[in-house]
């Protein structure tokens, strides 16, 4: 079986490098344990990280308040191909396609927090056969149609907006002079309320063009 990823882009392996670097100057010791998913009393919001080192020392932050938190946010230290991936649109690799979903406006924000809600996109007879065999496990909500799915989680057939060029090679000559701290500071700019609310419209321009396009309006 293939299972494939509704992905919103990679981060350069040199941004989790530098920021597990700078916890270990900080706290004088080796990470033994890191993970960007943690799931802090047992909810799946928000999402937090957490680093366990060889003295038992522990931190735990909010992933978006974090350093590596706000880089990826600002989509500025993704790796190239992730601005214009190959592998979005409808036609798929996997058997099956999972992701985050994000349409359930009538659910509680509460249950949601606690229990997630994700999407599942079935490609093949043995995609399906999986499915039937765990349904009664999960809690299995149909979407009505394609189009619904996709505006939940547009990142299924678009990459998203690029940064612009300029702001990515500043980003990365401060990383390389300065560190992660400095060069997290251009990211700062991408994560303010208007110019995330820029974003999501260019994002929407996007999605809509390629619904067009693919008739799915």
């Amino acid at each position: 079986i293939c299972l494939e990823l509704i992905c919103n882009g990679v981060q350069d392996h040199r941004i989790l490098e530098s920021e597990i670097e700078r916890y270990e100057k900080e706290i004088c010791a080796r990470i033994t344990y890191y993970t960007m998913r943690y799931k802090k009393d047992n909810r799946q919001l928000p999402i937090y990280v957490r680093a366990e080192f060889e003295n038992n020392a522990v931190i735990e932050e909010q992933l978006y308040s974090t350093v590596l938190g706000r880089i990826y946010g600002s989509r500025l230290a993704l790796q190239t191909s992730c601005y214009n991936c190959r592998f979005k649109g409808l036609s798929r690799s996997g058997d099956i396609t999972l992701g985050d979903y994000r349409g359930f406006k009538s659910l509680k924000k509460a249950s949601i927090e606690k229990a997630g809600a994700s999407t599942i996109i079935i490609n093949s007879q043995k995609g399906s056969q999986l499915l039937e065999q765990i349904k009664d496990e999960i809690n299995l909500i149909p979407a009505k149609n394609l189009r619904e799915v996709i505006y939940s989680n547009s990142r299924i057939v678009i990459s998203g907006c690029k940064p612009a060029d300029k702001d990515i090679r500043d980003f990365w000559s401060l990383l390389d002079e300065k560190g992660i701290e400095e060069a997290a500071h251009v990211s700062d700019k991408y994560l303010s309320r208007i110019r995330n609310k820029i974003i999501r419209i260019i994002d929407r321009i996007l999605l809509i063009k390629y619904m067009f396009a693919n008739k799915l309006m």
